[in-house]
């Protein structure tokens, strides 16, 4: 069967399609015997166990990746193992390129239109966008704008505050709430806050107030 993963260490040896998805069964290529790490002995054959995992779409549909792995037990300890996927990422049950796909994209579109494309939970991608935006919270910092946006958005079903930079179209900040209880900590605390020279809101009352 042609690959149509290429993905390390496994296989595709059966494909068909399901409601709203292609499954695409795999195997792994070759498959050592390993050690228990407890005793350090060769562990034996436990029978198989078939384990779902979302991947990147193809011809536009959603790919549910289905891989069959060996299971091996230890005689001594009782211990289980199965051959470990590097390509699967480490929270969810998904690949990491399908999750890399979300991250590229899960800004610029809405939630619910990426969970159809891709077929995961709509939470599942709310929990990619929210890692993402906590990793840009950490390594990026964007210069204070002088024409500042505050408007809202209804995200995760409330609303928060998103501070603009309308020069360049760039989001600046998102805060939790709207209130002025978290309005006027942030500007207070707002580096560079001469820059600002022109401030555009709607007329919610503490955007007005902060």
């Amino acid at each position: 069967m042609l690959d149509l993963l290429n993905l390390p260490g496994i296989k595709p040896v059966d494909m068909r399609h399901e409601s709203k998805c292609l499954v695409i069964v795999a195997e792994p290529v070759t498959v050592e015997v390993p050690l228990c790490g407890n005793c350090n002995t060769p562990m034996h054959k436990h029978g198989t166990r078939k384990n779902k995992f979302m991947d990147t779409p193809l011809y536009m549909e959603p790919v549910c990746l289905q891989v069959q792995r060996p299971r091996f037990r230890c005689e001594s300890c009782r211990k289980m193992s199965m051959p470990e996927l590097s390509f699967l990422d480490d929270k969810r049950q998904a690949t990491k390129r399908l999750v890399d796909v979300i991250r590229q994209q899960c800004l610029g579109t809405t939630f619910h239109a990426l969970a159809e494309q891709t077929g995961v939970a709509v939470n599942t991608v709310k929990n990619i966008a929210h890692d993402l935006i906590e990793e840009l919270s950490q390594t990026v910092r964007y210069e204070t704008p002088a024409i500042m946006g505050i408007d809202e958005v209804n995200l995760a079903g409330g609303y928060r505050c998103v501070i603009t930079n309308l020069a360049t179209n760039n989001v600046f900040d998102m805060l939790e709430h709207r209130t002025q209880e978290h309005l006027k900590p942030f500007f207070k605390d707002l580096p560079n806050a001469d820059k600002v020279e022109w401030v555009c809101t709607d007329m919610w009352r503490p955007f007005k107030g902060s």
